[in-house]
């Protein structure tokens, strides 16, 4: 049950992602003018959340349904909701933790700066057309001290190629003297930010990432050159002698050049465990995305041109172009870059862009005087000592306020955890941040709960949502639960309608045993009647004695709708092997003519039991609560649908 009940959830979930993707519905009343259209058990419906679900439920249904029949059912809908708030369902903790993530979620496209968003993507595109050299220097994310003095030094005139060699922690520096070719929504954005908005010749300032500390030198730009499509043929050196894989890969450089056939070669001798089923076939690429000398061989060749062999760190390669296109149009890379941007550095201004904005609406301010303060107090102390701390805590002043509430240095402090021994410089630092930080979470938090107030899409999916996973809980607990554990009930059920469920043919009602051989089966069926277990442990058991060798179905089938039900029942053939099992017995059956229990018919006795407790529950729920329609008031919505 715990599994259908999630896999309801996510249902629910993508149903209601859906509706957020839909175009917006104009909604006819807004709230200036948002009557009372219904009052269902004394909570009251407005036109505009009556209107969004009315007109959600036509684009979902194949054929429109009219305004009088959805009115009855959103009023059986709404008095399943009232019964589960009056059950207490609304206050569990599941509903709460539920809503309180979706609440989160279906909130992120809000949070959204779309203007900004754009922004970055046509900036992210302008650089994807465009190939930026740099040579590039990164130090542990702790040396920002170094970070600074080394930049000077490089402004100064330093050999930077050598310092590159010298301290960058880049494994590759040291042969590369930290040069990279590349294109946009490659690197981390604060990264390519710096490679694209530093002058050629110039040297970026100093910048973190979660990698380290960097800066980098701009060595030139130019056009994008498009994208290759390329097949290769690799051979790799075998303990370590790369004299035995330059000798096998002129060897079949030499075949090539004869006219053997690339594809049949790659398939045959390659060592790229891909390139053996597709020819050696890679997929598109562009700049920056292969070994660099890789790379440089197949932008140096003409498409249908065959290189000679290349050495890059995995090998040697033979490379035969195939193709070229131009940088694909904005249109087509559009999805990848928002997907790229979204999980970057990028994604983060764009909601940060929204909470400043929203953040002014509602005052959530800085105290530049209390940061300087704290800054003036660190410096003094030089370090965060148990006396720096005190000192801090003492100050009046607020680190931030957003409206009334004001949170105070102390608070701030509270997050410092960690950097006792960190320099002065980053203390402050992370000080600020983390008092910016805090801020905008809050607002994050005001923001997101004063939505529903602010855009009534979200309001009115936000309360779907709710009522969904609220109707879900109750109709499991009075009528799927009931149906399904009701034995009695469901008996009695199918007594009163037995005509209902008459069978064309008698039908075998009993165990199907099935085994890999007939000693087998044989023995399988001696050691059942010496077992005195309940049904449901019948397998375990085989399992224990026979392992893998035996199974056991209950099965209720008539003659012709299985061949083992009919060999085992009707006198018909053995059946054809399935997998492991080739022969089978029929255990503690009967063929009957009828069904005799509810069990017999289980699957079709249970779903007409269900919709008769839902009648009855329904019943029960308009007795309980008083329902008022004012039907003038949804009439134009029939004449607009």
């Amino acid at each position: 049950m715990m599994k259908i009940r999630n896999n309801m959830k996510k249902i629910v979930l993508s149903l209601l992602l859906f509706a957020l993707a839909l175009p917006s519905m104009t909604l006819s009343a807004g709230k200036k003018n948002d009557p009372i259209v219904m009052t269902v058990g004394g909570r009251e419906v407005k036109l505009s959340e009556f209107e969004y679900l009315y007109k959600k439920n036509n684009v979902q249904q194949s054929e429109a349904m009219s305004l009088d029949e959805y009115v009855d059912m959103f009023v059986d809908y709404k008095l399943k909701v009232c019964a589960a708030i009056d059950a207490g369902l609304d206050t569990t903790a599941s509903y709460r933790d539920d809503m309180q993530r979706y609440r989160s979620e279906l909130s992120a496209p809000y949070l959204v700066d779309k203007e900004m968003r754009d922004s970055l993507v046509n900036e992210a595109y302008a650089h994807r057309c465009e190939v930026v050299t740099v040579r590039h220097l990164i130090l542990s994310a702790d040396s920002r001290a170094l970070a600074d003095s080394l930049h000077a030094a490089a402004l100064a005139g330093a050999d930077f190629e050598q310092m590159v060699r010298s301290y960058s922690v880049d494994p590759a520096a040291s042969v590369t003297g930290g040069l990279l070719r590349f294109t946009g929504t490659l690197y981390p954005y604060q990264f390519e930010d710096a490679a694209y908005t530093t002058p050629v010749g110039g040297f970026s300032s100093v910048f973190q990432t979660r990698f380290g500390v960097h800066f980098l030198k701009v060595e030139a730009r130019e056009a994008d050159p498009g994208e290759l499509r390329v097949r290769h043929i690799l051979k790799q050196p075998v303990g370590g002698d790369l004299a035995v894989a330059k000798a096998q890969i002129d060897s079949i450089y030499r075949l090539l050049s004869e006219g053997a056939d690339f594809v049949d070669m790659a398939g045959r001798e390659t060592h790229d465990p891909s390139g053996r089923t597709n020819g050696g076939q890679l997929p598109w690429f562009g700049v920056g995305r292969m070994i660099p000398e890789f790379e440089a061989a197949a932008y140096a060749l003409s498409d249908g041109q065959l290189s000679e062999p290349v050495l890059t760190s995995a090998g040697y390669h033979i490379l035969l172009r195939e193709a070229s296109r131009p940088t694909p149009p904005i249109d087509s890379v559009r999805p990848l870059i928002e997907k790229i941007l979204d999980g970057d550095y990028r994604g983060e201004l764009v909601v940060r862009r929204t909470l400043e904005r929203y953040g002014r609406v509602i005052g959530a301010k800085l105290n530049r005087k209390t940061l300087a303060t704290v800054a003036e107090i660190v410096n003094r102390h030089g370090g965060l000592s148990d006396a720096c701390r005190a000192e801090i805590t003492a100050v009046k002043s607020p680190a931030f306020s957003i409206g009334k509430s004001k949170v105070s240095a102390a608070d701030v402090l509270k997050s410092l955890v960690g950097y006792e021994n960190s320099g002065v410089t980053e203390i402050i630092d992370r000080y600020n941040k983390n008092a910016e930080g805090m801020m905008l979470s809050r607002v994050r938090t005001q923001f997101v709960a004063t939505l529903p107030d602010r855009e009534a899409d979200y309001s009115n999916l936000l309360n779907e949502y709710s009522d969904g996973m609220l109707l879900y809980e109750i109709s499991n607990r009075q009528v799927w639960d009931r149906a399904n554990t009701d034995a009695e009930g469901l008996e009695a059920y199918f007594r009163q309608h037995r005509d209902n469920y008459r069978w064309d043919a008698p039908h075998y009602r009993g165990f199907v045993v099935s085994a890999i051989n007939d000693s087998i089966a044989d023995e399988a069926v001696a050691y059942l009647e010496t077992l005195n277990v309940a049904d449901n442990l019948l397998s375990t058991e085989l399992r224990k004695k026979f392992s893998n060798n035996v199974r056991i179905d209950r099965v209720i089938a008539g003659r012709g709708s299985n061949a083992i039900v009919d060999n085992v029942a009707f006198g018909g053939d053995i059946p054809e092997a399935s997998g492991r099992w080739t022969r089978w017995r029929g255990w503690r059956g009967a063929v009957v003519d009828q069904p005799e229990t509810a069990t017999d018919v289980r699957g079709a006795v249970s779903i007409d039991y269900q919709q008769q407790l839902e009648k009855e529950w329904l019943r029960e729920l308009h007795d309980t609560y008083p329902v008022t329609v004012w039907r003038d008031r949804l009439a134009h919505l029939a004449d607009n649908n």
